[in-house]
């Protein structure tokens, strides 16, 4: 079964301050989910929006972002799941543009109908172009987590 689903529209935004320039633009979302099994559930998705951000000098940045996610049930309560992400953001008011690459991989394992816990693993590399040297916040980062959770 496939499904798809998507928006657009214009994204217009002002701010008080008056060294914060406005930003404005076409802003999307689209999304492919496709489920080659009963086990197996891909999705592939766009995203164009406007982020904040504590970069000094920038108002907001348009943040474009490509995906692909899987999910999988190794078992009937035992999901795995990856994820990709590449993303760009394009700062508002400031000669600056970063790219940040993520991948994720965890499970997710049900005990009961409202009870869950599971972990995973991610890994970020942030590289940034543009502006002053001295501005630069390039980072890469290894992220474990355990996690229990309920539902009701």
């Amino acid at each position: 079964m496939t499904f798809i689903e998507g928006s657009v529209g214009y994204r217009q935004q002002n701010f008080d301050d008056a060294r914060l320039s406005a930003i404005g633009g076409v802003s999307f979302r689209g999304r492919v989910i496709w489920n080659p099994s009963d086990l197996l559930t891909t999705s592939l998705f766009v995203r164009r929006l406007v982020k904040e951000t504590t970069v000094a000098g920038a108002s907001a940045a348009f943040t474009s972002m490509v995906g692909l996610e899987a999910d999988y049930a190794l078992l009937e309560n035992l999901i795995l799941s990856g994820k990709g992400t590449y993303q760009l953001e394009d700062f508002e008011g400031v000669d600056r543009e970063d790219t940040l690459l993520s991948l994720e991989v965890g499970g997710r394992y049900m005990i009961d109908n409202n009870f869950f816990t599971g972990g995973g693993y991610q890994y970020d590399v942030r590289g940034s172009g543009g502006g002053d040297a001295e501005s630069n916040d390039e980072y890469t980062v290894n992220q474990f987590r355990v996690f229990v959770g309920a539902r009701f």
